[in-house]
C-alpha cells in the first residue's frame, strides 16, 4: 500500500503531460491576478508550470520559495480559459498541494482543523452562533483564540435563520402558467449559513417560473475548500457523499454559488479513478446548474422596477471555470430601471478565493482593494455579485463607501416581490 507520501507525488506525476502542455506563449500573464500585482514570473502561470515540473522530474528541490509561489496561486482559472494550448491550472493545484501537504508550516496543517467543521453543515452553524454570541458579549471567539481573527473580521455580523436542508419541498406557484420539472437545491455550508436568504430568493424565482424545488437530506460541503487546499482526500469523501444524496432523481441540481457549482460540475475529473463512483459522478455533474443559468433558462415572472446604478462583478469560478458570461448580465438588464455600468477592470479575482485571503493577507488585501477601486469608479451604488466568498471580501473592502454589495438572486427575487405586492394593491384598490 502506498504511504499518504507516495500517493501525494503520484497525483503530481499524473499532472505531466498537463504541465507540457505548456508552450510559454506567455498570453496567461495579461490575465492572472498575483503576476498582475506583482509582474514576477514565479508568481505567473508559466512560471508555476515551470516550477512544478521542475520539482516533479527532480531538477530542483521543494523549497518554501518554492511552495510560497505555488501556493499563492488563487485557482481563479483566468488561465485556464485563455490558454491555447489546453492547459488547465486547477488539477495541477490540487495535485501540488496534495503532494505538499505535511511539509507545510504548522499554522498552514492547523488549516485542516479549522476546515473540518465544513463537512458538517450543523456544526459549522453551531460555531458560527457561538462566535455571534461570543461577539455580543464581547468574548474571544473560537476563531481569535487560535490566531484566525481574520475570520472573524470577514464574517457578516448579522446573518438571516440558518437554511436546514431537510427533505422539503416547495410547490410551483399557484398564478405561474408553466407547471413543469423539479430542481434540486444544493444547500451546500457556507451558503446555508451565511447566506440562507439567497436560497430563499432562488427558491422564490423557481417556484415563481413553474419549477417544483426540493432540498434532499444527506447533502453537505462540496469540498471545494478542502481539494484548494490540499486536503483532497476529504474533498472526494465529501463529494461521494453528495453524490449518494443527490443522485436519487434526474433532475437539474440548482447551486447559487458560483464556486460550489464549478467545484460540482468538476466531480467526474475529481473521481475519475474511483471505480465504484466515476461514472455515478460523471453523470451527477452534467445535471449541476448555476443559478444564473437555470434561472436565465425560462421566462422570468413579473418584476417591479427597481432605479439605480448597478454594477456587477464576475466571479471567477462562474466566467472563468463555467464560462458564464451573458446569463447574468441578462437577467439583470431585465430588471426595469437598472443601469448596468460595467467594471473598468473585468475577470480580474477578487482575492477570496474560497480561504485564500487569509492564509495570504497581502495578496488578498491588494486584490480586494483593486477591486474596490474599480467599483467606486463606476459611481454605482449596488456592487451585485454570484459568490459568497466574492461578497465577503466585496463587503469588507467597500466598507464605508456607501456600496451596497448584493447577490443578484436578491435583486431579481426583491423586484419580483415587489411587482407581487404593487399587484395586490391595485387588486384591493379595484375591489375597494
Amino acid at each position: 500500500m502506498l504511504t499518504r507520501t507516495q500517493e501525494g507525488s503520484a497525483r503530481l506525476q499524473e499532472q505531466k503531460a498537463n504541465m507540457e502542455a505548456c508552450i510559454r506563449c506567455g498570453l496567461c500573464l495579461s490575465v492572472c491576478p498575483t503576476y498582475l500585482e506583482t509582474r514576477r514570473e514565479e508568481e505567473s502561470p508559466r512560471g508555476r508550470i515551470a516550477l512544478a515540473l521542475a520539482v516533479t522530474e527532480g531538477h530542483i528541490t521543494l523549497t518554501p520559495a518554492v511552495m510560497r509561489h505555488e501556493e499563492n496561486c488563487l485557482v481563479c482559472e483566468a488561465c485556464t480559459a485563455v490558454c491555447p494550448a489546453g492547459f488547465h491550472m486547477e488539477p495541477l493545484a490540487l495535485a501540488f498541494r496534495d503532494a505538499v501537504q505535511r511539509r507545510r508550516p504548522w499554522r498552514r496543517r492547523l488549516l485542516s482543523t479549522v476546515l473540518s467543521p465544513l463537512a458538517k453543515p450543523a456544526l459549522l452553524r453551531f460555531l458560527t452562533r457561538l462566535g455571534g454570541l461570543a461577539r455580543q458579549l464581547r468574548l474571544a471567539s473560537v476563531p481569535s483564540l487560535i490566531g484566525l481573527g481574520r475570520v472573524e473580521a470577514m464574517l457578516p455580523q448579522k446573518t438571516g435563520r440558518p437554511f436546514i436542508a431537510q427533505g422539503q419541498r416547495w410547490a410551483p406557484a399557484t398564478n405561474t402558467s408553466t407547471h413543469d420539472g423539479e430542481a434540486i437545491l444544493f444547500a451546500g455550508c457556507v451558503m446555508s449559513t451565511l447566506f440562507p436568504h439567497v436560497h430563499q430568493a432562488l427558491i422564490e424565482l423557481l417556484t415563481a417560473q413553474g419549477w417544483a424545488v426540493s432540498a434532499p437530506t444527506g447533502q453537505g460541503c462540496c469540498g471545494a475548500i478542502h481539494a484548494h487546499n490540499g486536503l483532497l482526500d476529504d474533498a472526494k469523501e465529501m463529494a461521494r457523499r453528495n453524490i449518494q444524496a443527490l443522485e436519487k432523481r434526474g433532475d437539474p441540481i440548482a447551486v447559487d454559488s458560483a464556486g460550489c457549482a464549478a467545484f460540482l460540475k468538476g466531480y467526474g475529473r475529481l473521481l475519475q479513478d474511483d471505480p465504484n463512483f466515476a461514472e455515478r459522478a460523471q453523470s451527477l455533474a452534467t445535471r449541476v446548474r448555476e443559478s444564473t443559468e437555470l434561472v436565465a433558462s425560462r421566462p422570468l415572472p413579473p418584476l417591479a422596477s427597481a432605479p439605480g446604478a448597478v454594477t456587477y462583478q464576475e466571479a471567477c469560478h462562474l466566467v472563468h471555470a463555467q464560462r458564464i458570461v451573458a446569463e447574468p448580465r441578462a437577467l439583470l438588464r431585465a430588471v426595469p430601471g437598472i443601469e448596468l455600468r460595467e467594471l473598468p477592470e473585468r475577470g480580474v479575482c477578487c482575492g477570496s478565493a474560497g480561504v485564500h485571503n487569509l492564509l495570504h493577507r497581502e495578496m488578498g488585501d491588494a486584490l480586494g482593494q483593486r477591486l474596490a477601486r474599480s467599483v467606486r469608479e463606476t459611481g454605482a451604488s449596488v456592487v451585485v455579485t454570484t459568490n459568497p466568498g466574492c461578497a465577503l471580501q466585496l463587503q469588507a473592502h467597500l466598507a464605508g463607501s456607501g456600496v451596497r454589495v448584493r447577490h443578484l438572486l436578491e435583486v431579481l427575487a426583491e423586484a419580483h416581490q415587489a411587482a407581487r405586492q404593487g399587484t395586490r394593491e391595485k387588486a384591493a384598490y379595484h375591489v375597494s
